[in-house]
């Protein structure tokens, strides 16, 4: 309701942020009503159907969408209707859907005649009968799932409709779940009408825990008939650091002098990405404030294994191991790793402190 009356005005996204009336959108102003978007005609562009009180009775408008056609002097253009056959209500609800499953948008309206009695009517559409009938549109192809600490970008293909490229008459249904066909993230079972995503083909999803998950994505034309969905894609996200798994340590022995050597073994572990072979690790004995390196013998991820001599050079003492350096998959690394007093070393050779009979001074 304006200062002038009822109206009914659409606005034109300008592409700029900003919004104009379209100019020449002669619709009437309704009370009690409701409107609804659809291609009833299957011509691949919104038409618009409006229904409701104009102020002294109640009507139904259908209006098709004209835009690209030639000779066409309007955005729209006023359909006839049949009142007899297509109800005019008022306090209503309208919606298109296929109902009978033929590919084409039949019109559901809800409200109360002239006669103020509620009425509930579906009005089939014929336009299959003109060998018109809606197909369903491509299944589009999933391209990337890029990950960034814990969001995901997933992005696809554009699809085509009916063999013809027409990405403005497509928007996308985007599901994501913990499961193959799951929807426990981002549902997929949507209500009757254009996809989740819009017509975008890209969709973010932020602060998911880190696991596995599977992604499809299917296209609905403006006749909303859907494609299948594409094959399911997983993606993984991890924001936690691999450790040292619980009691992998495994020492050949404790004690050690000079000229002897142990070998340690010990295990990695990373939920959901694994440890990375590639990124060296770091293995130090620890005694006071020196450290001193394994050397190692092999690593693959999951196990590491390496030798260390003790030299003449080492103080005494008992001894610490450092585990550090090592990342997972996803860039995650490791906290430093230490552990109590775990070995013992002796480097002070004996010393003779008394002799008889008494040892020459040489």
């Amino acid at each position: 309701m304006s200062d002038t009356g009822l109206r009914t005005d659409l606005h034109v996204n300008d592409g700029n942020g900003g919004f104009a009336i379209l100019s020449d959108g002669a619709f009437p102003g309704i009370q009690g009503g409701d409107l609804a978007w659809g291609d009833y005609d299957n011509d691949r562009d919104l038409d618009l159907v409006i229904a409701g009180n104009d102020g002294s009775q109640p009507i139904l408008r259908l209006y098709e969408n004209t835009v690209g056609r030639a000779g066409s002097t309007t955005t729209f253009e006023l359909e006839p209707t049949d009142s007899t056959i297509v109800l005019h209500l008022d306090f209503s609800a309208v919606s298109f859907a296929d109902i009978d499953s033929d590919g084409d948008l039949d019109l559901a309206i809800a409200g109360r005649d002239q006669s103020f009695i509620p009425r509930s009517v579906i009005s089939d559409n014929l336009t299959d009968l003109q060998q018109n009938r809606n197909l369903a549109p491509e299944t589009p192809l999933p391209q990337e799932a890029s990950d960034e600490d814990s969001d995901i970008t997933l992005s696809w293909l554009g699809a085509t409709d009916d063999g013809d490229d027409t990405p403005l008459s497509l928007s996308y249904n985007l599901r994501v779940g913990t499961s193959a066909e799951g929807n426990e993230v981002l549902s997929g079972n949507i209500a009757h009408g254009p996809g989740n995503a819009g017509q975008n083909l890209q969709h973010r999803l932020q602060d998911l825990a880190s696991g596995t998950y599977f992604w499809s994505v299917q296209t609905i034309d403006d006749g909303f008939e859907r494609s299948e969905w594409s094959s399911p894609q997983d993606f993984i996200i991890d924001t936690v650091s691999p450790i040292v798994a619980p009691a992998s340590l495994n020492l050949s022995r404790t004690q050690l002098g000079i000229g002897q050597t142990v070998t340690l073994a010990l295990g990695f572990f990373d939920e959901h990405s694994g440890v990375d072979p590639d990124t060296a690790v770091t293995v130090q004995i620890v005694i006071g404030d020196e450290t001193f390196d394994f050397e190692k013998l092999q690593f693959t991820g999951t196990s590491w294994s390496g030798q260390f001599t003790v030299g003449a050079e080492m103080p005494s003492g008992t001894a610490a191991l450092r585990v550090m350096g090592a990342v997972d998959a996803k860039g995650n690394a490791m906290a430093v790793f230490d552990t109590v007093d775990v070995l013992s070393l002796d480097t002070t050779l004996p010393t003779v402190t008394g002799a008889t009979p008494a040892m020459a001074a040489s």
